[in-house]
């Protein structure tokens, strides 16, 4: 799996113009008690990103409802990203310029470690 994250860090990397849709996804365990980030995006200076869909996922059922997922923009909660419990697949229109950092951390409050996951696609816009 790090191999295909590497390439698509490398892909995303790459400056041409037009657009370009991404999916992609992390899983991670995370310790009980912590959070750990499972994705992070500085949107090239030169381009638009535009958030199409976001899934989330667990390896154990009865953790839904106490873990959950933080986006945050240039390091500030995003509303309404900011503390999403549950599955969701639509997301909300989001639409960031160039220069600005999207990170996804995972948080665990639980008492066990678990294996939190992500699935996401966007599209980034270069200009020439």
């Amino acid at each position: 799996m790090w191999l295909e994250n590497l390439f698509s860090i490398f892909q995303r990397k790459k400056a041409i113009p037009g657009k370009q849709i991404f999916t992609e996804s992390f899983s991670e365990i995370v310790t009980a008690g912590s959070s750990k980030e499972l994705f992070s995006i500085t949107i090239p200076v030169k381009a638009k990103f535009r958030f199409l869909s976001f899934k989330n996922s667990t390896a154990s059922f009865d953790a839904w409802g106490f873990i959950y997922w933080i986006f945050t923009l240039n390091g500030v909660p995003l509303y309404p990203y900011e503390h999403i419990l549950d599955q969701i697949d639509e997301a909300e229109p989001l639409e960031l310029s160039g220069g600005s950092t999207l990170k996804i951390t995972g948080y665990n409050p639980t008492a066990q470690d678990l294996k939190m996951g992500i699935a996401l696609s966007y599209e980034l816009q270069y200009q020439e």
